[in-house]
């Protein structure tokens, strides 16, 4: 098995995960805060990557590897902010595909400046992945929507966050365990948003989302694990795009669980999003 198509199975793993985390995760803010939810993910993810680190007997990180934990923690923790803000301010239809796809193109940005451009193959599913992420997160109804200026620049912003986050997660070192630095990359998170919640006098516990929380946690988690398995395999660019179209869990859940209806556009963007997947892929 090639080292591209490797890196796009554990993306594609990241994006199932991450989706998943994403739909249970916004079904708890729905019920509270976006920010109470957080209190609740985080140290249930931290647990089960310490566990995971403990089992697998990893190693303590080298400084460089805590260096970027404390990095993607700190940006991974922002962009969640950012875009939750985002939501807030405007429609998610529009700043979903905003976000994931100025997040992938610093991805793709980064990887071609550290290691080299991809083949016109590739820079083909790329776009196809780019767009098939902005229909799936199409609403039925867009036109005639004024997106609040507020909403697009937090959207922008959380984009430029997580496409941190992508770049310097793929970087953990790839001849030991990442174990210990991803539960880094957890606890860095986990005190940015305590103490945010503790600024704002929010740092409270909402036990009636705990189990929709947790599921939340858990994913994202899981999610990271395999994008950092991604990056220590196939390149940034390859792993950051298979793992950047998580809206397509999210979407298809939506459908099946809630009843939510699909739209013709929607179909076409998870086709564009599956065939992106072979492209991306596909031997150099």
């Amino acid at each position: 098995m090639s080292a591209d198509l490797t890196a796009a199975l554990w993306g594609g793993a990241a994006a199932l995960s991450w989706g998943v985390g994403d739909f249970s995760g916004g079904l708890a803010a729905r019920r509270v805060s976006s920010l109470a939810v957080t209190l609740l993910t985080n140290p249930i993810g931290l647990l089960l990557l310490i566990g995971l680190a403990l089992v697998s007997h990893a190693a303590m990180p080298t400084a460089h590897d805590a260096v970027l934990g404390v990095g993607a923690g700190v940006s991974g923790a922002a962009g969640i902010f950012l875009f939750y803000q985002a939501l807030k301010y405007g429609k998610m239809g529009i700043a979903a595909p905003i976000s994931a796809v100025i997040a992938n193109v610093v991805a793709v940005a980064v990887s071609a400046v550290t290691e080299g451009p991809p083949g016109a193959v590739k820079w083909l599913g790329f776009a196809l992945a780019c767009t098939g992420v902005v229909l799936i997160s199409r609403p039925e109804k867009i036109v005639g929507v004024r997106a609040d200026l507020r909403a697009l620049v937090m959207a922008g912003l959380s984009g430029l966050a997580f496409g941190v986050f992508f770049s310097l997660s793929a970087q953990f070192s790839s001849d030991v365990n990442i174990g210990w630095s991803l539960v880094i990359v957890r606890l860095t998170s986990l005190l940015t948003f305590y103490i945010a919640a503790a600024l704002r006098g929010e740092l409270r516990l909402e036990r009636s989302v705990f189990w929709l929380a947790a599921l939340g946690g858990i994913c994202d988690s899981l999610g990271n694990l395999f994008f950092a398995l991604a990056g220590q395999v196939g390149r940034l660019d390859i792993t950051a795009i298979s793992s950047g179209m998580y809206p397509v869990a999210t979407v298809i859940l939506a459908v099946l669980v809630l009843r939510e209806r699909f739209t013709w556009a929607q179909g076409c963007g998870a086709a564009l999003a599956f065939f992106a997947i072979f492209l991306i892929a596909a031997p150099s």
